[in-house]
């Protein structure tokens, strides 16, 4: 299975994370390291080997909290990681090499450093170089010991004064290049599995996804159709609903007509929106058009709904130009202001304000240049519960409310390259605020999802 280089860059991530543990660890280790370097520094009185103790005692403590203050601040990215890995490998050779060479007690502990690092860093020159070092070394002191170069590296503490066979030391360096081998190809296996894994997890889920996302248009369009289907019936109950109500004498019956024909408004408008969500968003047609004279037409088709409020319309602002949709936008300040005059106490108004946000350069219109306009309301605002939700299809702080209105008219504002939010008004109430550039995006930029 070919590796996805997110797969690689998911893993490098969580390995990341471990080693980050590792170098903390390390630090926790310092001081156990530093006293084995002390105690072989003090038992054996070779000035070579008391110096080169010291020495990596002194490097250690440094280099571990060089490396956890730079990880605390930082953290510790993959780019870190070869180098922190070579330089413990160059501890670990150091500590070999001062405590027997190829002898040593300590030499064993050559294979989990390859294996961690074959695991860490995967098919990279820098996991060819961290074993490739551990073998060269290896090589190079089993030719000196071999060789009887260097009888001063065995600890007579350890071996006593015998000395070590050079065919010991032979053996010794090929298993250990063997071990180190091993090791190194069980840190790719395992490294291997962990992509095979997470590209099995990320196909699987994908999958899923466009399941979900098949379902989902499955179901958008059965419930196109069926909306569709369901808007000639109701023109023709609408329809007679008005012809009968025409000749009803006041009354009883004639109040039960008159709230028939405004159920049958609400469900023609509810289908109406349905119909627009479950279509994706049709093309603008962009054209020069004033948004204070928008904002005024959309307070007069709202008027009549105000006054059965008992709620006041006003309009504030200078007349700005701006290239838009002006029916689609129309279609967004209609949504805004009857969900305002619905929850606006009776006796108050719900307040249009235009202005101007940016401006231009000399002959040049800055990017962030647009429109503001406000829809202010006094009512109590949006639920707590909601405030997160409240453009989601299907989420209404209003019962009869069909919670697909504010989604719409979100994916509108995006469609123009605009933004919508609602906010907390000052004094109480919301502020429905409807952002828009002076200029819409290009077509291809446009089609933003609701």
């Amino acid at each position: 299975m070919a590796m996805d280089a997110s797969v690689r860059a998911i893993v490098d991530r969580e390995l990341a994370r471990l080693f980050r543990t590792a170098v903390g660890l390390r630090l926790a280790l310092a001081p156990f390291l530093v006293s084995v370097a002390l105690t072989v520094a003090w038992v054996d009185p070779s000035p070579w080997r008391r110096s080169l103790m010291l020495g990596i005692a002194l490097a250690a403590i440094v280099a571990a909290a060089i490396t956890e203050l730079r990880a605390r601040r930082r953290g510790i990215d993959l780019a870190a990681i070869p180098l922190n890995v070579l330089v413990m490998a160059g501890y670990q050779a150091a500590m070999i090499i001062g405590t027997g060479g190829l002898v040593s007690p300590l030499l064993p502990a050559m294979v989990p450093l390859a294996v961690v690092a074959a695991t860490v860093l995967g098919r990279r020159p820098a996991t060819i170089a961290v074993l490739g070092s551990q073998v060269a070394m290896l090589l190079v002191l089993a030719f000196l010991q071999s060789m009887q170069v260097t009888p001063g590296i065995v600890m007579p503490v350890l071996h006593g004064s015998g000395g070590v066979q050079p065919v010991g030391v032979v053996v010794a360096a090929l298993a250990m290049v063997l071990f180190i081998g091993a090791g190194g190809g069980l840190g790719v296996f395992v490294r291997g599995r962990m992509e095979t894994l997470v590209q099995q997890a990320l196909t699987a889920n994908q999958v899923q996804i466009d399941s979900w996302r098949s379902w989902s248009r499955d179901l958008e369009l059965m419930g196109g159709e069926i909306a569709h289907e369901l808007k000639n019936p109701l023109a023709s109950i609408k329809g007679l609903s008005a012809l009968i109500a025409r000749q009803q004498a006041p009354g009883k019956a004639a109040e039960r007509m008159t709230v028939l024909q405004g159920e049958v408004a609400r469900m023609q408008q509810i289908l109406d929106e349905f119909l627009t969500f479950s279509r994706p968003i049709a093309p603008l047609s962009v054209d020069r058009l004033d948004a204070r004279a928008l904002c005024t037409r959309a307070a007069a088709l709202n008027e009549g709904l105000a006054r059965a409020a008992g709620v006041g319309l006003t309009v504030s602002g200078d007349p700005i130009s701006l290239r838009a949709d002006a029916h689609k936008l129309l279609q967004v300040l209609t949504n805004l202001l009857q969900n305002a005059l619905v929850v606006a106490p009776r006796g108050t108004a719900v307040e249009l304000r235009v202005r101007a946000e940016g401006g231009s350069r000399g002959s040049s219109v800055q990017a962030d240049a647009g429109v503001v306009i406000d829809v202010i309301d006094r009512g109590p605002g949006v639920p707590a519960d909601l405030q997160d939700r409240i453009f989601e299809a299907g989420v209404s702080s209003r019962p009869e409310g069909s919670g697909l209105g504010l989604t719409i008219a979100r994916g509108i504002a995006r469609q123009h390259g605009g933004k919508l939010d609602l906010l907390p008004a000052s004094g109480g109430g919301t502020v429905a605020r409807l952002w828009l550039p002076l200029e819409p995006p290009a077509p291809a930029a446009a089609a933003v999802p609701a």
